[in-house]
């Protein structure tokens, strides 16, 4: 059972993380470290102790690193949505067409075949 239940655990966190992902991890990394610091400070002031505020902050440093180095479900939300194809070959053909003047049409089929490939 344990086994099973870990392979599982292990394989959703092992998914790579999209670029929303990222961005959410950045400023729950911000967030994190600098109310950790902030907080370390004025608790290190008022307690003239400068190890409780670094004690304050590898603290929050510890948590950090435990939400934002695995790859949580939550970081693999947004699905990116690739170009299409033949999107792609409009617009190549629509650049064509404006460069008219400047290539032959032998080349411009040359190109056309190099792009399929």
């Amino acid at each position: 059972f344990f086994r099973s239940n870990m392979s599982a655990i292990l394989k959703n966190l092992t998914a790579p993380m999209d670029f929303e992902g990222q961005r959410k991890a950045e400023m729950l990394i911000h967030i994190i470290i600098s109310t950790c610091g902030v907080v370390g400070i004025v608790f290190g002031w008022f307690q003239q102790e400068y190890s409780k505020c670094i004690y304050t902050i590898f603290a929050g440093m510890f948590l950090c690193s435990l939400l934002v180095v695995p790859n949580w479900p939550y970081y693999k939300g947004t699905q990116m949505k690739w170009v299409d194809d033949a999107l792609v070959d409009k617009y190549w053909d629509a650049l064509a067409e404006k460069e008219d003047g400047k290539e032959g049409k032998e080349e411009k089929e040359e190109e056309k075949k190099k792009r399929k490939k």
